[in-house]
């Protein structure tokens, strides 16, 4: 079973809600949500790819006083 729990990880995905997901954990939703514990509360909004935007994600690189 996959949670819904798991932590970000790049490549990430966005949607109008201002939620993030994992590209990964959204995909396999996508076509086969009988693997998630929780599938009601996960993504019922998220129908089709177009419903989702690609997110970049940069590391902080400024030097610490």
């Amino acid at each position: 079973m996959l949670t819904i729990k798991q932590p970000l990880e790049q490549p990430m995905v966005g949607n109008g809600l201002e939620r993030l997901y994992n590209w990964e954990s959204l995909l396999e939703y996508l076509f086969d949500n009988s693997k998630f514990e929780n599938k009601n509360a996960f993504c019922t909004h998220i129908k089709v790819l177009k419903d989702i935007k690609t997110l970049r994600r940069y590391l902080n690189t400024l030097p610490s006083n």
